[in-house]
């Protein structure tokens, strides 16, 4: 008999603890946590064609504005269309792709773990006024990857996390700035 009750007193604290975070929630940025995603309202499309490559890294750039498309359909609310129909557009320059090494193997001396930077400069514009919405100058994404023996990482691994990282950034950029 004391079973049930437990399990109701259980229940009610899991939804007390889970119902805690909404007391402070408040409809405007102003008074407290807001439930919204912080993306413009009045935008629907965004345009993302490929971003000007000033590196000697090939391909960076159409693996860049992909990466850049999927991330923008999985977390934001806008649909990624060609330039022309688009409300805005993301256009960009890759600036550099710099590796660095972050560690070395005391046996070998060889690298155990390298770093991938990318740094781009991008302009994120109104299509339909012609207003720049958010510009953002050497904004940058790393990725890791261990080349050495037993991981033997490729260096396509560092350069996919830079690019992920690029393009998360920059999606969560396009937020409104409170």
């Amino acid at each position: 008999m004391r079973r049930p009750a437990l399990a109701a007193r259980f229940a009610l604290l899991t939804l007390g603890v889970a119902l805690t975070p909404m007391a402070g929630c408040a409809i405007s940025s102003s008074e407290g946590y807001v439930f919204d995603s912080g993306f413009r309202r009045d935008i629907r499309s965004v345009s993302t064609p490929l971003f000007e490559n000033r590196t000697f890294e090939q391909g960076v750039e159409a693996r860049l504005a992909e990466a850049l498309a999927k991330e923008l359909n999985r977390v934001s609310p806008y649909s990624v269309t060609s330039s022309s129909d688009a409300d805005t557009t993301i256009t960009g320059v890759i600036r550099s792709v710099r590796r660095r090494q972050l560690s070395v193997n005391r046996d070998s001396g060889l690298g155990q773990e390298m770093a991938i930077e990318i740094v781009v400069d991008f302009q994120w514009r109104d299509n339909r006024s012609g207003k720049t919405i958010l510009a953002r100058r050497n904004f940058r994404g790393a990725g890791t990857y261990i080349p050495t023996p037993g991981a033997a990482e490729r260096t396509r691994i560092g350069e996919e996390g830079a690019i992920t990282s690029v393009a998360q950034g920059l999606v969560a950029e396009l937020r409104d700035q409170w």
